[in-house]
């Protein structure tokens, strides 16, 4: 049975991360009601993004369709790390902007 956690983040978007005991995973933050914005990291092996060199690892940067190479860690819990970290980084970077500094 996979490992599924919901985070509900102050700015009223949500973290998604889902890892099953055969290495699939994706770590997702859904923010497109808030900003129209999804980030992504995951390993689904779809052939639309075969041409990625990290594949099937890649990333969704911003929207569905906007995929790269994905450098998030093999390492399940030093990935949920990095993914938190990249968004508590992006959460400062909106929250400034909308506070106009």
């Amino acid at each position: 049975m996979p490992l599924k956690i919901r985070l509900y983040l102050i700015d009223d978007t949500i973290v998604d991360i889902r890892i099953s005991a055969s290495g699939k995973y994706s770590y997702h933050w859904e923010q497109r009601d808030i900003r129209d914005i999804v980030y992504r990291h995951d390993n689904a092996p779809h052939e639309r993004w075969k041409y990625v060199k990290t594949f099937p690892k890649h990333f969704h940067c911003e929207s569905e369709d906007n995929v790269c190479e994905s450098d998030i860690s093999d390492d399940p819990e030093e990935a949920i790390r990095e993914f938190l970290l990249f968004i508590r980084v992006k959460l400062k970077e909106y929250f400034l902007l909308e506070s106009g500094q």
